[in-house]
């Protein structure tokens, strides 16, 4: 028996029910023979009554419950375009066709024709004539094709760098606002776990200001500290209660 124990009322006893049969009380079972005592079985109370089915008590919520989906990955829709850029890359059968449809046969002049068609020592001079010819041919449409793929790869490369950029600067204003919301954060004990929490509540959040997501990471950081270490029941003083309350 505790201190606080006088202060509670007594219960009342029991009050016997009134029978209609001397005092006497019938126990349920068997209306047609009600002197017979009901057997109880292991689903049952010795009175023939069925107790109801025990109920768990439900567990206490977690701080942590409203983070269960934090660490999902969201699956890849390759129909979406990202601002990624990917090197193009040539197909052997386009690049074979296209040579296909190159001729460089206008670089053999009528006149180289006609001396290799002589022979002699004209026929050398000719065909070495005519050969450099189309050797410089060749090599000036390879250097023409080659810059406009150069081209084409910087201008797509440009453009992907440039519509990142607004992408590069949320994630460097959310990396320092994270940091300075909370010293600790900048610990290089703590700073890998703070970063990988910042960037996937980032991109779970993409609407999200940097204040914002400096706000969610440091919840979910309290989260986990009142999970770890969750705060005990505290007494309370005997000193600080108001009695003239507590008796009225």
């Amino acid at each position: 028996m505790s201190l606080f124990d006088v202060f509670l009322p007594k219960p009342a006893a029991p009050t016997a029910p009134a029978t209609p049969n001397g005092g006497v009380v019938t126990p349920p079972g068997n209306m047609e023979n009600p002197n017979q005592v009901p057997v109880a079985t292991p689903n049952t109370d010795p009175n023939g009554v069925v107790p109801p089915t025990p109920v768990a008590p439900a567990e206490p919520n977690s701080p942590l419950d409203q983070y269960k989906s934090l660490w999902d990955t969201a699956p890849i829709d390759p129909n979406v375009p990202t601002n990624e850029y990917t090197p193009s890359q040539l197909k052997p059968e386009d690049v074979n066709k296209a040579v296909s449809n190159a001729d460089f046969s206008a670089m053999l002049t009528p006149e180289n024709l006609a001396a290799i068609a002589q022979g002699g020592e004209g026929a050398q001079q000719a065909f070495i004539a005519s050969l450099n010819s189309v050797g410089q041919q060749v090599l000036a449409q390879s250097t023409l094709v080659s810059n406009k793929l150069i081209s084409q790869e910087v201008t797509k490369a440009l453009e992907a760098q440039k519509a990142g950029i607004p992408d590069l600067v949320r994630q460097h204003s959310v990396t320092e606002t994270v940091a300075d919301s909370n010293p600790i954060f900048k610990d290089p004990a703590v700073q890998p776990i703070i970063a990988a929490t910042r960037s996937q509540l980032a991109k779970q959040n993409p609407t999200a200001s940097a204040t914002e997501i400096a706000e969610m990471t440091n919840n979910y950081v309290l989260a986990l500290a009142q999970t770890f270490s969750p705060k005990a029941a505290v007494a309370p003083d005997i000193n600080e209660v108001d009695w003239d309350k507590f008796l009225t």
